[in-house]
């Protein structure tokens, strides 16, 4: 039960890691085109 919760834990954790990372970059794209305006 305990070694459930880590593997919970960590693909929440990655999870949430790969939401932070797909925001960074649309703001990233986003930054760009404005700059090639």
């Amino acid at each position: 039960m305990e070694k459930m919760n880590e593997v919970e834990k960590r693909k929440i954790d990655v999870y949430q890691l790969l939401k932070e990372t797909f925001e960074y970059y649309m703001k990233s794209k986003l930054n760009v085109e404005e700059n090639n305006r």
